[in-house]
């Protein structure tokens, strides 16, 4: 009975169709799939191993539709120690503005991309962030052809953008010393 009635909401209140990519489930035990059949009874996934999961429309306590509207990721750039962040987020601005008006990647973009600065402070440097909304289903995509297009970008302008740690010994006694006393226990 349970079954039935989760299906006849899900149908009515449109929740999702057959063809949209669909959560079903919280995070930790979520199924993600294409919806490939759906009946007052049952929900038939296809998920991202090609696998047909069936699914009780009665077990079904939360579903997110992740064909709706727009799709969002965030797109973070790690910045090493040293590093100007000021030069780093002009040149962000600079390649956002490119994928937005280059005519093969806009009519995806929905908003954006939008460089939103500086997300996090650490140890090893900074991180920033940019934020990126297109059709559904396409951020994956467009997040790579930003991701390329700022690597490039930092390559040619010479901004280091890694986390590579740099080891610096300061002093007298060489490297070669200090790892010869650390194995001693002197």
């Amino acid at each position: 009975m349970r079954d039935l009635i989760n299906g006849f909401f899900a149908i009515v209140e449109d929740q999702f169709v057959v063809g949209e990519t669909v959560r079903i489930g919280t995070v930790g035990g979520a199924v993600i799939g294409r919806v490939e059949h759906l009946t007052l009874r049952r929900t038939v996934i296809r998920d991202i191993q090609g696998a047909l999961v069936s699914i009780p429309n009665g077990e079904i306590s939360q579903v997110a539709n992740l064909s709706r509207d727009w799709g969002q990721l965030f797109v973070d750039i790690a910045l090493p120690s040293g590093s100007s962040s000021d030069v780093a987020l002009a040149a962000l601005e600079r390649v956002s503005g490119e994928l937005r008006t280059d005519p093969s990647w806009s009519p995806v973009l929905v908003d954006g991309p939008r460089v939103l600065g500086i997300e996090s402070f650490g140890a090893s440097g900074v991180t920033l962030r940019v934020q990126l909304r297109t059709i559904p289903g396409r951020q994956d995509d467009a997040a790579r052809e930003l991701r390329r297009r700022i690597q490039s970008h930092f390559d040619q302008e010479g901004i280091r953008w890694s986390g590579v740690q740099r080891v610096e010994v300061i002093g007298s006694e060489s490297l070669h010393d200090l790892l010869e006393q650390s194995k001693s226990g002197s």
